[in-house]
């Protein structure tokens, strides 16, 4: 079996690094650095892979907020929804951080299909409802929209 580049790459550098006329204390100290350096750059990895999973928390349920949207446009007259909600708006409802939006106890139901309590008497639309007046209003991506009455910036 082929060893990959990268491997292949740092196969040299070790090898070069260890042909040196150095004492053996020199070499000793060169790998603890450089075992120093592949710790700390597997552990800065994880950390990586920790902060994006984090982030995508809800990556599932957007997705499946997504899902019901499309069934909802599915079952609208064919003369209000000819080819269904744009896929551009899907697109950003599937990326807009909606849970950021509520209040924390009922931020598990951010991604519901359901209007939200988001203080005062107030609530945060039903997802569908979003997408559906969004799709309406029929704006291309260089237009500038002044939406009154959400009260919630989502």
């Amino acid at each position: 079996m082929q060893k990959p580049p990268f491997f292949l790459t740092i196969q040299r550098i070790l090898s070069r690094g260890m042909r040196t006329s150095r004492p053996r204390a020199d070499r000793a100290r060169w790998l603890r650095r450089l075992w120093r350096l592949v710790a700390v750059l597997a552990f800065v990895s994880t950390l990586d892979d920790t902060v994006l999973a984090q982030q995508d928390r809800w990556a599932e349920e957007r997705a499946a907020m997504v899902r019901t949207i499309q069934a909802h446009a599915a079952l609208l007259p064919k003369a209000a929804m000819a080819d269904g909600i744009s896929t551009a708006i899907l697109d950003v409802m599937g990326k807009a951080p909606r849970h950021t939006f509520v209040p924390g106890r009922v931020e598990g139901k951010a991604y519901a299909d359901a209007p939200l309590p988001i203080g005062y008497g107030q609530t945060i639309s039903q997802p569908f409802i979003v997408a559906l007046m969004t799709h309406l209003i029929g704006a291309n991506q260089d237009a500038t929209v002044l939406e009154i009455g959400t009260g919630s910036g989502y």
